[in-house]
């Protein structure tokens, strides 16, 4: 299943937060502690870099020095409830005042410089333990994606993996396991008349094409022989208990094959209006 990766968290009930005047008060949901977070007061915009924008005048940026503590996210919308907007020419900044205080949007920051990290590896002399290494150093620096890009399995994979390991046994040299429902008392509606209805219609056809016939009955025989298909026991014939299920099929011609038949087993089928999936096997006998 891969690496794993632990991250120490606790979850804080009952906080609230407020202008810096105290006149507001947002109360805040369940929130989760976090080691450091990815943003630092240079993020935030000051007022000196919005002193150009005469549209903005009134908007006033208080200096504090403090790092950033806690992010307010758009599951608190009580925080981003404007009371006020301005706006100015297309593509400059805007601002929205809130309960919180004054919001800044679109603030784009005159930079001559900047810093790259860079790392080049070739694959010619570069061995197993390098590019461990690498990965390490990778994970490190972003840390979220060791839990993105981990792949668990969802609920019906496990429900799955469990009748597998409980059903699974050797029976005449083949591996069986039972057939995989959600539900294990699932009933079939009865679709003998769906069924009779198709198989009709392919007699209808192989008596106007003999070759057509000839060929179908060879590729039906040949998934007997192999044992991919048995006929239905004599007992089984007229059972009606919801566990009988029929697949209808037709027989369908490759272009550049013309000589060669293939047969389609269809795997869904309207029944009353409804749409029933059949299990993708074809007189198998279950275990």
């Amino acid at each position: 299943m891969g690496n794993t990766q632990t991250i120490n968290t606790c979850a804080i009930n009952g906080l609230q937060v407020s202008s810096l005047s105290m006149e507001h008060m947002v109360d805040l949901p369940k929130v989760y502690t976090k080691d450091n977070l990815p943003v630092s007061k240079e993020h935030i915009p000051t007022q000196r870099e919005i002193k150009k924008w005469t549209h903005l005048e009134s908007v006033d940026i208080p200096e504090i020095d403090a790092d950033i503590g806690i992010m307010i996210g758009n599951n608190v919308p009580d925080a981003y409830s404007p009371f006020k907007v301005c706006t100015g020419p297309s593509g400059s900044p805007h601002a929205t005042k809130t309960r919180l205080g004054w919001i800044l949007w679109n603030v784009i920051r005159d930079s001559s410089s900047f810093e790259v990290n860079r790392v080049h590896m070739q694959n010619e002399g570069c061995d197993e333990t390098q590019l461990n290494l690498l990965m390490q150093s990778i994970n490190l620096d972003f840390p979220e994606r060791m839990t993105e890009d981990k792949r668990e399995n969802s609920i019906d994979d496990k429900i799955f993996m469990q009748q597998v390991e409980s059903s699974i046994h050797l029976e005449n040299q083949h591996y069986c396991i039972a057939l995989p429902f959600r539900d294990q008392d699932v009933v079939f509606p009865n679709n003998s008349v769906q069924g009779m209805k198709r198989l009709n219609g392919l007699r209808h056809k192989f008596a106007k094409n003999d070759n057509f016939k000839q060929q179908y009955c060879d590729f039906m025989s040949k998934i007997i022989e192999k044992g991919y298909a048995e006929p239905v026991p004599t007992e089984d014939v007229d059972r009606n208990d919801g566990r009988v299920w029929y697949l209808p099929h037709h027989g369908v011609y490759h272009a550049k094959k013309q000589d060669k038949i293939r047969v389609v087993f269809r795997l869904f089928c309207q029944i009353h209006g409804h749409f029933f999936e059949q299990p993708a096997f074809t007189g198998s006998k279950p275990c």
